[in-house]
Parts: structure tokens; C-alpha cells; sequence
């Protein structure tokens, strides 16, 4: 069965609503493109600036929230955000998962606040070792340690003072530390450029 078409031709009355769409767009100069392709190819274009995988370094129990918004904020800058979620339980098979995470690299962002972390093996904690691991490989790094730690062990403290003999920020809450993320993170990106 046929039915009269929007062109003047006969049509099959199941293709009728979209040869009329057709013509809809031929008459607004775009030929024969539906349109939601039509839609699609006035859509911008996407850039070519290269995705920074950026391994996200921070203790397990606490920082979701922190974690979560710098994981945001590093999307947002066109970053493949690394986290811990993606790791499986610490030992020995986790760490060398985590080596090559951070190996694959091409930043690296570490997040303290008041716990030094779980300890591996040697007593050192994930997260000290995975910054030195980084430090070791010439990863460009950069920490953000919070504001407001209250009291800590001595590990800790000797952590965060080796962290802040490099490029550090810090902040109160995780909007501010977003914010700090995004601003350091451009910065560092033009100053250490990876290619």
C-alpha cells in the first residue's frame, strides 16, 4: 500500500513522517539529514587537547567527599581521574597495581587531611609510599593538605612536612579544595606540560 508523499511521490505510509522531515530540512537547506543528525552536526566540536590521566592519592577511610569533588573538578579540566576506588585490598598484588597506576600517570595529586593511612608491610603507609613512588618517577605532583588537622603521629607529621617541601595548598572543605584542585591543576599543567 502506498500513500502520497510530501515530494509529490508515493510513499509507503510508514516512511510518510520521516520523508516529511526530509523535506522540512531540504526546505531549511539542509538535504536529506534527519534531524537529529542535523542537530548532532551543528553540535561543537571537540577539541584536541589530550586527557591527563591524573592518579588521585589519599587515605581510604575518610576524604569521600574530598575525593569525589576533586574527581569532578579534574573531569571537568578534560583529566582521567585516577582514585583508590578503582584499587583492589592492600598487599602486595595491590601495590604493584597502584605502581603501575601511577606509572601510566601523567600527574599526580595527593590529599591529606588527619590520618596517615593504612600501613603497608615496611610500616610506611599507602599513601606516603605512592607519593615517593611518584616523586621517584618524575610524575608532576602536587599535594593539598587540610587546613585543620588537629593531632597526628608522628608519621604524619613527617608526611605532610615532606609534602610541603613541594608544591602544596591547603584547604577547610571540600568545595574550597575543588576549588584549589582546579586553579593549582591549570597551573601546574602549563608550568609541567606532558606530552
Amino acid at each position: 500500500m502506498t500513500a502520497p508523499g510530501c515530494c509529490g511521490k508515493t510513499e509507503d505510509p510508514s516512511r510518510v513522517p520521516i520523508h516529511r522531515e526530509h523535506c522540512q530540512w531540504q526546505s531549511e537547506g539542509v538535504h536529506g539529514i534527519p534531524p537529529k543528525i542535523a542537530h548532532a552536526l551543528r553540535a561543537p566540536k571537540m577539541t584536541s587537547e589530550p586527557i591527563y590521566k591524573v592518579f588521585v592519592s589519599s587515605t581510604s577511610r575518610d576524604l569521600h567527599e574530598e575525593r569525589a569533588k576533586v574527581q569532578k573538578a579534574l573531569l571537568k579540566l578534560n583529566c582521567l581521574p585516577v582514585t583508590m576506588e578503582l584499587f583492589p585490598a592492600a598487599d602486595e598484588e595491590a601495590w604493584e597495581f597502584i605502581r603501575q597506576q601511577i606509572d601510566d600517570s601523567d600527574y599526580y595529586v595527593v590529599l591529606v587531611t588527619g590520618r596517615y593511612g593504612s600501613l603497608a608491610a615496611d610500616g610506611v603507609s599507602y599513601t606516603d609510599k605512592e607519593y615517593d613512588y611518584a616523586r621517584e618517577k618524575g610524575i608532576p605532583s602536587i599535594g593539598f593538605v587540610h587546613a585543620n588537622r588537629g593531632w597526628m603521629v608522628k608519621k604524619l607529621e613527617a608526611f605532610i612536612a615532606k609534602i610541603k617541601g613541594r608544591l602544596v595548598k591547603e584547604f577547610t572543605n571540600p568545595h574550597q579544595l575543588a576549588l584549589e584542585v582546579t586553579t593549582s591543576f591549570v597551573d601546574l599543567k602549563r608550568n609541567r606540560p606532558r606530552t
